[in-house]
């Protein structure tokens, strides 16, 4: 009889802990946000993507008279081959969060036109609406994963040949703000590395921003930059043809950019590390660290 009312006790407990642990509504990040993404596709005939780049919250954006927050991606980690891959860094459009209907709206960059990005508040049976998806694809089931120390609410999506969650607090496993795709041979695969906000993780306790790319230092025989340290103003001597000339902090955020035929330029006002980032006509990158005294 005892080890009856135990084993029920036992029971009761752990279903009111899952249960409670699953109905916390867990709000979507404003800030100190990190995913990191791994993409890949094969490209036919002209080589195969493989590429890993963070999208961090970057502060925020007024855009119709709602405030939004802006994501941003600060660098692209591009292991590709041929013509395939290259994803563009930079921008990558604004959210807003309605914590009360448990929604996310997304707006694209160039475009000013409001999409629901993440509805959490579906059920199974449910059909996806909104910005991700492409071809009305559906919620098989909802369970829980966990989250740091936490568990959180995840939906299966029925994508027919694509393993695809959204969770509560993170979305899509599938690249954030990238469609859900049908069932079509050689489309691009995104696969979430992991995702942190302030103490909590998920998939890797170490989910640094992605702030580095394929690169080489730079060399006295291609470029030259001074003084470095610098007050403000500094010298470039350039011995190849460059694309673009760009200013990073040390968060990943551009700042600056310039241009290539420029000898002279100056950093921002204040005092710190900073990384020019020179890209020639031929896709390769460069960086130097300068410091802002």
């Amino acid at each position: 009889m005892y080890r009856y009312l135990f084993t029920l006790f036992v029971t009761l407990s752990l279903s009111f802990i899952i249960s409670g642990q699953t109905n916390t509504y867990y709000s979507f990040p404003d800030s100190n946000a990190v995913w990191n993404f791994h993409y890949q596709m094969h490209c036919m005939q002209n080589g195969t993507a493989d590429e890993q780049y963070s999208i961090t919250i970057s502060g925020d954006t007024l855009i119709n008279n709602q405030q939004y927050k802006k994501l941003t991606t600060p660098f692209n980690n591009n292991n590709s081959s041929g013509t395939c891959g290259g994803k563009p860094i930079g921008y990558k459009g604004a959210i807003r969060h309605d914590s009360v209907n448990k929604k996310v709206y997304f707006i694209p960059p160039s475009d000013s036109a409001e999409h629901i990005l993440y509805d959490f508040t579906l059920t199974v049976g449910d059909t996806l609406r909104g910005f991700l998806a492409d071809f009305d694809p559906v919620v098989q089931k909802i369970d829980s994963v966990q989250v740091g120390n936490s568990y959180r609410k995840r939906w299966v999506i029925d994508s027919s040949c694509y393993f695809i969650n959204i969770i509560e607090g993170i979305g899509s496993t599938y690249g954030l703000i990238e469609l859900i795709p049908p069932c079509i041979t050689d489309l691009a695969d995104y696969s979430l590395l992991c995702f942190q906000h302030n103490q909590d993780t998920f998939n890797n306790s170490n989910c640094q921003l992605i702030t580095t790319i394929r690169e080489e230092k730079l060399s006295q025989e291609k470029f030259k930059i001074y003084p470095n340290p610098s007050s403000g103003s500094i010298q470039f001597e350039s011995f190849i043809q460059l694309q673009s000339v760009e200013v990073y902090n040390i968060q990943g955020q551009m700042l600056k950019s310039f241009s290539p035929q420029d000898r002279s330029w100056q950093l921002p006002k204040e005092k710190g590390l900073y990384l020019i980032r020179l890209q020639n006509k031929d896709g390769d990158v460069y960086t130097e660290k300068v410091i802002r005294k």
